[in-house]
């Protein structure tokens, strides 16, 4: 979970999970994450979630999530919402903060991932 403030992204909020569904099931996977995050009164709750993803990410994520919540498809960078689809110009600052984001949110799990296969390896 990568997190961004007035627009700034703020590294200190960040926060793994370590996934406890079986099997390769990407949506079930995003509904734990977000069940188990939702858990935690203690954290701000967000304006909006961002989801890396489209409608099937979405449609899972929309059943969970106290909150507003679209998804980001890398393919177009199109943006989706329940009930459109919003596509800006890459020049975009909002789009640009939602790739940032995206992107530092791969980051930072592949260093679990990575942290994770050393122990099974070693």
């Amino acid at each position: 979970m990568t997190v961004a403030i007035d627009g700034e992204i703020s590294t200190r909020h960040y926060r793994h999970f370590t996934i406890h569904t079986p099997g390769p099931n990407d949506v079930a996977m995003l509904s734990e994450v977000l069940t188990r995050r939702f858990r935690h009164h203690d954290w701000p709750k967000p304006d909006l979630v961002v989801l890396d993803g489209g409608l099937p990410q979405l449609s899972i994520a929309h059943k969970v999530s106290p909150c507003a919540v679209i998804a980001l498809a890398k393919k177009d960078e199109t943006i989706y919402t329940l009930s459109s689809q919003i596509k800006l110009p890459h020049t975009h600052p909002g789009l640009q903060l939602l790739q940032r984001l995206r992107d530092e949110a791969h980051r930072f799990s592949r260093r679990l991932h990575h942290r994770h296969r050393s122990l099974i390896i070693k």
